[in-house]
């Protein structure tokens, strides 16, 4: 390693004022191209840094050349318009699955529903026998006990309540019942039916349904007639059991 170079004063700091020396010094390096030099190296330094921030990626020209490569890459927009989207294409498809269905299959299916229904309903559906049907089902849970059931009678209209269990009020019965008297016939047909609290007015299937809740629902659809066949009043009818 080289040693520094000793310092050696040029001016005699006895003859020449401090201010004097420093002009001297500065207008020494002046000649010298000490200022020239300086500023190269700045501006070389001022040069390098205005280009990384042109091409840096958040520089004006970097953000331009994007744009002008995005408008070369991307297709317009309107080439695009022609191009279906995807839910398009669904939804299509769905719709044409849906046609095929009702073209080809619906009617066999609704006519082999409409020929099960025709077959099991009687043609009358008389209240004595839903009530022996209710009271049978009640039997296999309890040696003995009563069913409710409930006759409300408003003008030409008929509000039936049924249940297996016993104490229950009209609006709480498993089966409730609307009739309605045609005005030509004097016959009771059923124009409301609810099941487990569902009204059938909205069920399109048979499914939920078997045994004699069948047969009635089957006897709704169909406008079949419904009888009071042993009366009017609840009473009239055989609600208990007991063990035998």
């Amino acid at each position: 390693m080289k040693d520094e170079a000793t310092f050696s004063p040029k001016q005699d700091a006895e003859a020449v004022s401090v201010s004097d020396m420093f002009n001297n010094i500065l207008n020494e390096k002046i000649k010298r191209g000490a200022v020239e030099k300086a500023i190269e190296v700045k501006v070389d330094e001022f040069i390098k840094r205005v280009a990384d921030d042109v091409f840096s990626s958040w520089g004006d020209l970097s953000k331009l050349m994007k744009e002008k490569m995005t408008e070369a890459i991307m297709p317009t927009a309107e080439s695009l318009g022609d191009i279906p989207k995807y839910h398009d294409f669904v939804t299509k498809r769905l719709r044409l699955a849906a046609q095929n269905f009702y073209d080809n299959k619906l009617v066999e299916v609704l006519d082999g529903e409409l020929k099960e229904i025709m077959s099991e309903v009687p043609d009358v559906v008389n209240l004595s026998w839903l009530v022996e049907k209710i009271v049978d089902g009640a039997r296999e849970d309890k040696a003995e006990g009563e069913i409710s059931l409930h006759i409300d009678k408003s003008y030409s209209s008929y509000w039936i309540g049924i249940d297996k269990e016993s104490d229950k009020s009209e609006y709480e019965c498993n089966f409730r019942i609307g009739l309605n008297e045609d005005a030509k016939t004097g016959k009771l047909k059923i124009f409301s039916l609810r099941v487990d609290g569902e009204d059938c007015r909205k069920s399109i299937a048979l499914g939920p349904f078997y045994q004699f809740e069948k047969i009635l629902y089957n006897a709704y659809v169909t406008e079949a007639e419904f009888a009071l066949d042993k009366g009017e009043y609840a009473g009239d009818y055989n609600t208990e059991w007991y063990y035998d």
